[in-house]
Parts: structure tokens; C-alpha cells; sequence
């Protein structure tokens, strides 16, 4: 049994979003400040990703940056500093995060008995409608590549963070999400908790693409 307070918890947050972090009702070992894609432009975020990756963003069919695709590369970035931050297991929270069940970091987890790399606790959904009264707390599902996409990145934790940025330098960088579904899970063991433990905090508008936010409204979740 394993307590999320005990883990290094880092908490990706952009320094303009003074009120995300004041509703922030603990102190995490670290905030990473997230990339700002839209105000900081592409010229800057290729430079920040050929920096980072040795590679610049992959655009399909050469079509124009839009400005949602801008908030994209600044997620993208912003976790990939978080990764590189820690050499250690890492609880990785972005600003919109919300415990279902009261303080994170007073949650009890058994990690699975089997091998794993990374570990989903939030579901793709924007309301706590999701997330059962009573956690059961040792329940994990293999995440199958062919499967719906039922996770996000609002709450995760990484075993061997560099495991994941050997991954992440390998390709082109796109969106967070893509890499996970195209490059991440085919090669490591990634498991999703049911029910969720954290949800997406609907009072903030999404800093990236209101309208992909909407999209995961639609979405609801299912026993793996």
C-alpha cells in the first residue's frame, strides 16, 4: 500500500494561472510552469522542441499551425519538462486536476503486483458524475492500444521517467495524447485505474482547446 502524498508530486501550471494554483490546496514538491503555446508562438516552440528533442513539431500534410495546434506544443513541452525534471517516480498532475475523494495525497493505493510503467488516475471525462462514491483502490486495467481512449494526463504517475522521454525523443513530437496512443503504450505496460480517482475541474476553461474539451464530454467510462 502505497499513500500519493509520499510520491514526488509535480503539479504542470502556467505562472499567469495564479488562481488555478491558489485553489491548489497543498504544496507539491514542485510546479512545473507549463509553455504558454498561444501567447509564445511557433517559432519559439520549434526552437523549444528542437532544444528539448532534437526534432521539431510533426504537422500533417504541411497544413498551416492553428492556434489550438500552438496550445498542443505547449502541453507537449510542458510535460516533457515535468519528465525531465524527475529522475524518480513521479505523480504528474496538470492544474485542473480534482480528487474525487477528498486530499490526493491522503489516497491509498496498492501499485499492481504485476510490471508496470505508468499509472492513469484520471478518466476522460470533465465531471465527477464518473467517479464511483467508494474507490476500489486496487483496481487496475492494462491499457490496450486498440481499445476507446478512456484516460487522460490530468494525473499520472511515472515509474522510470526516463523510460518515457527515450520514447518521446525517438519520434517527431505531436500532440501528448497521439504519442501515447501511437508510440507509448505499444511499448510499455500502462494501466488505468477504475473507478477514476481524479477528474478534470470543469470551472476552468481548458488552456489548450476549448473545443476538444467539449469532445470529452461525450465520452464515458467502462470496465477494461
Amino acid at each position: 500500500m502505497v499513500r500519493l502524498g509520499d510520491l514526488n508530486i509535480s503539479i504542470i501550471s502556467m505562472k499567469k494561472n495564479i488562481e488555478r494554483r491558489e485553489q491548489i490546496e497543498f504544496n507539491p514538491n514542485y510546479f512545473i510552469d507549463a509553455f504558454d503555446g498561444k501567447a509564445l508562438g511557433q517559432n519559439f516552440l520549434d526552437n523549444q522542441l528542437i532544444s528539448y528533442t532534437g526534432k521539431c513539431w510533426y504537422n500533417s500534410f504541411n497544413s498551416p499551425i492553428k492556434e489550438k495546434t500552438l496550445g498542443k506544443m505547449g502541453c507537449f513541452l510542458s510535460h516533457f519538462k515535468c519528465l525531465k525534471t524527475h529522475p524518480r517516480p513521479t505523480l504528474i498532475l496538470e492544474d485542473d486536476f480534482k480528487c474525487a475523494f477528498g486530499d490526493i495525497r491522503e489516497i491509498d493505493i496498492d501499485f499492481p503486483e504485476f510490471d508496470w510503467d505508468i499509472l492513469f488516475l484520471s478518466g476522460f471525462s470533465t465531471s465527477k458524475n464518473n467517479c464511483i462514491e467508494t474507490p476500489e483502490l486496487n483496481h487496475w486495467n492494462y491499457i490496450d492500444t486498440n481499445a476507446m481512449k478512456w484516460w487522460t494526463t490530468s494525473a499520472y504517475i511515472v515509474r522510470e521517467p526516463k523510460k518515457l522521454l527515450d520514447i518521446l525523443k525517438s519520434h517527431r513530437p505531436t500532440t501528448l495524447d497521439s504519442y501515447y496512443n501511437k508510440y507509448v503504450f505499444n511499448k510499455l505496460n500502462c494501466y488505468y485505474h477504475y473507478p477514476p480517482i481524479c477528474y478534470q475541474n470543469e470551472d476552468f476553461d481548458s488552456t489548450i482547446d476549448n473545443e476538444n474539451k467539449y469532445k470529452k464530454k461525450s465520452f464515458g467510462f467502462f470496465m477494461g
